[in-house]
């Protein structure tokens, strides 16, 4: 668990697989990256984050 003062500094990344339909809204409420892809991994990660430090730099 991350502690309170570390949470503004925290990416949280759900892994949802099965249930998609069913489960989508309460996954999008408790993390902040929601993947849903079965074959998703951690190079799908990396790349959204690149992708936003590249939006930011602009």
């Amino acid at each position: 668990m991350v502690p309170k003062d570390k949470l503004d500094k925290t990416l949280t990344i759900g892994f949802l697989n099965k249930n998609i339909e069913q489960n989508l809204e309460s996954y999008c409420k408790h993390y902040d990256i929601v993947l849903t892809k079965e074959e998703a991994t951690f190079y799908e990660v990396e790349k959204i984050i690149n992708e936003k430090e590249g939006s930011k730099v602009k």
